[in-house]
């Protein structure tokens, strides 16, 4: 059922002004009677026959008011181009940038000048010329999409930092097995070879005269050959033979003489001060297992440390795309607010700063999302990072991935998890084994060297080479004691003392690290107690917007509140829903870095 409004008293022009002066105080007046026949209807009873009106009824009203006054002013045979109204003409999509929209609104239509709502449709496009501040929809459907799974696993294959760690695992293992190879037997060979001649000289023949006899000539070749053994107790055993040859000629040597001669001996050394024992020889070994599972335990920290980056990046990114589309969908509704606007304002219920704020928050609302867009394509490029991919391997994100709810459970034992599996402590604790560890080894620098040497060996001389080599029939058996002694000792003792500042300063780093430890875990229980406080305000905050922005959506469709009322009641909507995301990221963050404490993520 059409209700009718009385003829608009006021002829505007071009710019929106009354033209006539006697009749522009009645300009807002079919816009007040429309208001006033609104809240009728809607304080009226509700009939079989009379419905509530609604948004459409409204919007039907504001039609029949322009249609009304189109055929009053076709009967009286008004010229059509002093009609009250303005038509939107249509953008072309090639000049999207040009004018603003209220630039359109402020030129009429060349043909007619009539206001009507039918014509808000172009006919190139098939949308509104509104639409044309509508963006292009993000999309990410032709990239690859994963899930938390396939980022953790290729994370484990490909992290650079993974990688690392693993080398210096090796290389830990090399130091370990140096510390076997030290106890290697060791092998020696020489050969050597001399010759000497000596000069000729004169002698008394005997008979008052002098003889000169030539210099003797001597050549020797000696060959040898050494076995050394070293063990973990400092004990050394030795295996060593010889073999020399000699030939003489010359001098007063009748002819040639050879020479031949051959030994053997096996040696024992034992320290029995300084560097005895089987343990102190042990420690380089004890020292390299320490450090090499102290390079496990940061492989396994580290590997923690990333799922942790990798599940923060991951839920940060889903955020970030739940948050795209919640702007897209309140772009939406900044356009419908703006198409509202604008068939308002051409009825003559708006006025033009109704416009200009509804366009300038579709605005603002693209700009936010284009921000929004970069943000999840920075936070995307942080997880190719982390998992180890190239930047030309574009992802995509399931958002429908469900972050924790409000009653995450942390482990009863959560303190003793802390100390037992904490990293910091880990290493400090391998570093007080190390010192104290070279404190033995600076102890026994400060003994004296003392030393037992035994040997036994067999030798022969021959004049032939088989002979020598068979035959050893000389032994001979040495046994010794060696000492030495640095006077004062003082400079192992100042190490000793060194070494015992440090282990005093690594208590004390180690007890305020336990400390702060504490102080860490109880800050974000509370922090977690807080930010699970903060999911339920911020729900309840959005409930309390989502309906303090419908209450000024009827208010302004009644004309009771103003368009930028209903701009600033949709930002705290989207404010709020925002916020609820950020307060579930957040919650989430505080319970991984717990889980990371405890070393059970």
């Amino acid at each position: 059922m059409s209700r009718h409004m009385p003829e608009h008293p006021c002829r505007m022009d071009a710019h929106g002004v009354c033209g006539d002066k006697t009749a522009r105080k009645f300009h807002g007046f079919p816009a007040l009677l429309l208001v006033a026949v609104g809240v009728m209807f809607l304080s009226a009873p509700v009939s079989a026959e009379d419905e509530p009106i609604s948004e459409e009824a409204a919007v039907s009203i504001e039609a029949d008011v322009l249609v009304d006054e189109a055929e009053q002013a076709e009967s009286a045979d008004e010229p059509l181009d002093e009609l009250p109204g303005i038509i939107i003409e249509a953008a072309d999509p090639s000049e999207r940038s040009e004018p603003t929209l209220m630039a359109v609104l402020a030129q009429g239509s060349p043909d007619n000048g009539r206001a009507t709502l039918e014509t808000h449709v172009d006919p190139q496009t098939g949308e509104h010329p509104v639409y044309k501040l509508r963006p292009v929809p993000f999309n990410d459907g032709s990239t690859q999409v994963v899930t938390l799974d396939d980022l953790l696993y290729l994370a484990l294959e490909n992290n650079s930092a993974l990688q690392q760690q693993g080398y210096s695992i090796e290389k830990g293992h090399y130091s370990v097995d140096q510390t076997y190879y030290a106890y290697d037997p060791t092998l020696a060979a020489g050969l050597n070879y001399s010759r000497r001649a000596g000069g000729s000289r004169e002698v008394d023949d005997g008979q008052g005269g002098t003889v000169l006899i030539s210099g003797t000539t001597s050549n020797s070749v000696a060959a040898s050959f050494d076995y050394t053994l070293p063990r973990e107790n400092g004990d050394r055993f030795s295996l060593g033979y010889s073999l020399t040859g000699s030939r003489q000629s010359g001098g007063s040597l009748s002819g040639r003489q050879e020479n031949f001669s051959s030994g053997i001996t096996l040696g024992f050394t034992r320290p029995l001060g300084r560097g005895a024992g089987k343990h102190l020889g042990r420690i380089p070994r004890y020292i390299a297992s320490n450090n090499l599972q102290l390079s496990y335990q940061q492989l396994d920290d580290q590997t923690r440390s990333l799922k942790r980056n990798i599940l923060d990046t991951y839920y940060q990114a889903v955020t970030a795309r739940q948050a795209i589309d919640v702007r897209q969908r309140n772009i939406e509704t900044a356009l419908r607010q703006l198409e509202r606007a604008v068939e308002r304002y051409k009825v003559g219920l708006g006025i033009q700063a109704d416009v200009l704020q509804a366009e300038n928050n579709v605005l603002n609302q693209r700009t936010n999302l284009l921000n929004s867009v970069k943000s999840y394509q920075d936070l995307l490029d942080t997880l190719t990072t982390l998992v180890g991919l190239p930047q030309e391997y574009e992802l995509a994100l399931d958002t429908g991935e469900a972050l924790l709810d409000r009653s995450a459970v942390l482990p009863e034992d959560l303190w003793a998890l802390v100390l037992s599996n904490s990293f910091e402590l880990k290493s400090l604790n391998t570093q007080l084994a190390n010192l104290r560890l070279q404190r033995e080894q600076l102890e026994d620098q400060v003994k004296p060297q003392i030393g037992l040497n035994v040997s036994y060996g067999r030798s022969g001389d021959e004049e032939s080479f088989g002979s020598a080599v068979s035959s050893l029939s000389n032994d001979s058996i040495q046994l010794g004691l060696n000492w030495q002694a640095t006077k004062g000792e003082r400079s192992a003792k100042a190490s000793i003392a060194q070494n015992q500042l440090d282990l005093a300063s690594l208590e004390l780093e180690m007890q305020q690290t336990e400390l702060e430890l504490k102080g860490r875990v109880r800050e974000r229980q509370r922090d977690l107690e807080t930010k699970a406080d903060q999911i339920g305000l911020a729900e309840s905050n959005l409930a309390v917007t989502q309906q303090a922005y419908e209450i000024a959506v009827e208010r302004n469709n009644v004309g009771l509140a103003t368009t930028l009322e209903v701009i600033e009641a949709q930002e705290d909507v989207l404010a709020a829903e925002l916020a609820v995301l950020n307060a579930r990221v957040a919650y989430h963050q505080t319970y991984r870095e717990l889980l990371l404490l405890a070393g059970v993520i």
